[in-house]
């Protein structure tokens, strides 16, 4: 029955990590037997491996974690053992019993690159759950086994070749040694006899239970707790940026400036537990539906070291404001730059900034300023919570506004326009058309494939939504990088192919930096009567290391966990919204349609930039009921197609042949789904004529 139970652990690891096959293997007499296993690559109960050789065997020897990131390219794996195993990459973890390894935990995909530092933490949790439950006189039994197995010392067994395309992996510390794992060169399961069996107590069958049952509440709270933020497409998204200046920043008018020492923060992020939040911010404001929520905690590893050194943190040391004819201006003055949040809310109208990893000065907690010009009524500042200062803009009627970090002093720059005073010069931002514009790298000469399919096809309608725009920026980079301009190029790119290259029409949601509702984005593709949208964003996390391309469609419904991405792409959970009006027919038509567009869209979007950059990761097709997605009537797709908060993606998005890349697996995927679609439904008429 361990047997039994042990596999129920390795289904769980499975859908913790995404992986295709998983399993778990304990020692035995001389030889390290696969005592459970899940998914559809995962080698068999009963197999038995070499604790001497191979994959299995460097891991079980050196008690070392060992992560193989892509076979293909890996001259440490024997490629053939792999592809019998439809294995691409793998990681292993030992199993530590008193100082000894008595057992391994395995992970195997499909795809390279297909496990992260995330998924190799899950494991390492996995295994340390698994040896806490065994009972001491199995522990005992499986450490005698393990002596009898590792006649051969580490030292001897592993030659620590260098690693071709390998990421290197934290280690985490076994249950009970005080060594760190670390990599090691891998190989594959051998020959297994399924013979073996064996019939372990019932206490030790309960206590495993109990601990998956455990480990499914840790995956919860994990799932729930680092799911990567989507950039959001609603007037309430928010917009978390590190703010980096520019070189030459501009000029204050004439003000008082208050002095502050430099103090460069070692990595700042709280990580704050969340607190009530004081009545002072939302104090003297009328009822309303968009209450100012809670500040979002920063990521928990990240909160010893701020916890640790608090002196680190920038003040926040001077709030200014100005007013001209046309705007108004807020300063707000800093010892350094800071990671930041912007929300605007309605019902009233106002703008507020979460600084995050700051202190407040003593004399600007609970400040009211009062402003009384056309843009603006009154500045308000508070710190609801250690290590979030949080200053709110009471804004009056409709009204544009830019955001700014400056530098010599830092100070963040806040410029509030009326909608009909003419547009003041706003920062410094990223060209993305400088020296390679879209029009110029689009139009390729067509391959036989793009004729083949001009030839063939119906001409479509597809309508390309570039997310964001106007004053909501989308996510911002550490460079500066404006998800909104981003995806503005690289929509303008994709609609260039598809006309030059398909000959379709496109339609686009926007041309140019204008704020697009989410309402009328849909209601472009309906009353377009398109066949296909397409909306383009750019993803958000608070992990740096976060990267990767996504794919959403709809099926009309939340599933579990997509609430909180909805509700950062849709501004709020509360706010309803009409979906388009279907038939059941012609929701399932749509339905299907969706996912097929996803996952070509996916497929390509992934292979096409794994080729130049091994280190991304495949996100896979999801679903989530985002607005424009529910609301248009047909088939329909989100595409996150990079990290803008990755500093690795963020400098790729900078090069011009990089977005040209992404414009091209777009384009490749609606080309293959369009492709697809028409066959089929020259089929359906041929069989409908016949049938008549």
């Amino acid at each position: 029955m361990l047997d039994e139970v042990l596999g129920l652990v390795a289904e769980r690891a499975l859908a913790i990590t995404g992986a295709d096959g998983v399993a778990i293997a304990l020692a035995e007499g001389d030889a390290i037997i696969c005592r459970g296993s899940a998914g559809i690559i995962a080698p068999d109960a009963g197999a038995k491996l070499d604790p001497k050789s191979g994959f299995s065997g460097a891991c079980f020897r050196s008690g070392k974690i060992v992560r193989c990131d892509d076979v293909e390219t890996d001259p440490r794996v024997d490629l053939q053992a792999c592809r019998r195993l439809d294995t691409r990459s793998v990681v292993a973890v030992p199993l530590y019993g008193r100082h000894t390894v008595v057992g391994l935990l395995e992970a195997f995909s499909r795809d390279a690159h297909a496990f992260n530092d995330s998924d190799v933490r899950s494991l390492s949790l996995l295994a340390e759950l698994i040896v806490a439950a065994l009972k001491p006189e199995e522990e005992l039994r499986l450490i005698q086994a393990a002596r009898v197995a590792t006649w051969v010392t580490p030292e001897q067994a592993i030659s620590e070749p260098a690693p071709v395309r390998a990421a290197a992996v934290p280690t985490p510390i076994p249950p009970r040694s005080p060594e760190a794992l670390r990599e090691d060169e891998p190989s594959f399961f051998p020959a297994y006899d399924s013979n073996w069996s064996s019939s372990p107590g019932l206490m030790v069958v309960a206590v495993v239970v109990v601990v998956a049952g455990l480990l499914a509440g840790g995956v919860y709270w994990k799932v729930s707790n680092t799911a990567p933020r989507i950039a959001a497409t609603d007037s309430n998204r928010v917009q978390a940026a590190v703010a980096v200046p520019p070189a030459s920043p501009p000029t204050d008018p004439p003000a008082a400036q208050s002095s502050a020492s430099m103090t460069q923060p070692e990595n700042p992020s709280p990580g704050f537990s969340p607190a009530a939040i004081p009545s002072d911010l939302n104090a003297n404001q009328p009822a309303s539906q968009n209450s100012i929520p809670s500040p979002v905690p920063i990521e928990e590893e990240s909160r010893s070291i701020a916890e640790a050194k608090p002196g680190v943190l920038p003040r926040i040391t001077g709030i200014r404001h100005w007013s001209s004819a046309s705007s108004s201006t807020v300063v707000i003055d800093m010892q350094d730059q800071v990671p930041y949040e912007v929300h605007r809310l309605g019902s009233p109208e106002r703008i507020y900034f979460d600084l995050h990893d700051t202190i407040l000065s003593a004399s600007l907690k609970g400040k009211n300023i009062e402003v009384g010009d056309p843009q603006l009524s009154r500045v308000r500042v508070a710190q609801p919570m250690a290590g979030v200062t949080r200053i709110v803009l009471d804004t009056k009627g409709g009204s544009n506004f830019s955001v700014s970090l400056e530098a010599n002093p830092y100070r963040l720059v806040v410029e509030v326009r009326g909608v009909h005073s003419a547009t003041a010069e706003t920062r410094e931002k990223v060209d993305l058309f400088k020296g390679n514009s879209p029009k110029q790298t689009a139009s390729l000469p067509h391959n036989n494939e793009d004729a083949q399919l001009r030839a063939h096809m119906p001409k479509f309608r597809i309508v390309v939504d570039a997310g964001h725009g106007g004053w909501d920026l989308g996510t911002v980079g550490r460079k500066g990088l404006l998800e909104k301009d981003l995806v503005l190029d690289i929509s303008q790119r994709l609609g260039e192919m598809l006309e030059n290259r398909l000959g379709s029409e496109v339609i686009y949601t926007r041309k140019d930096d204008a704020y697009i509702s989410l309402d009328q984005r849909a209601d472009v593709a309906n009353q377009s009567q398109a066949d296909l949208f397409v909306s383009i964003h750019a993803n958000y996390s608070d992990l740096a290391s976060a990267r990767g391309v996504e794919t959403y469609y709809t099926n009309f419904f939340t599933p579990p966990g997509s609430r909180e991405i909805e509700k950062r792409e849709n501004g709020s959970l509360n706010k309803v919204f009409t979906p388009a009006a279907l038939s059941t027919v012609e929701l399932r038509d749509k339905i299907e349609g969706s996912r097929l567009l996803a996952t070509t869209v996916q497929r390509s979007l992934f292979s096409m930039l794994a080729e130049q950059n091994p280190s991304i990761r495949n996100r896979g097709v999801k679903r989530a009921s985002f607005v424009v997605l529910t609301g248009t009537a047909m088939p329909s797709i989100l595409a996150e197609v990079s990290f803008v908060s990755s500093p690795t993606d963020e400098q790729n998005l900078q090069m011009a042949n990089y977005r040209q890349r992404i414009a091209e697996a777009l384009y490749k995927g609606i080309a293959r789904y369009a492709a697809g679609s028409h066959r089929v439904k020259m089929a359906s008429a041929s069989g409908a004529s016949t049938g008549q």
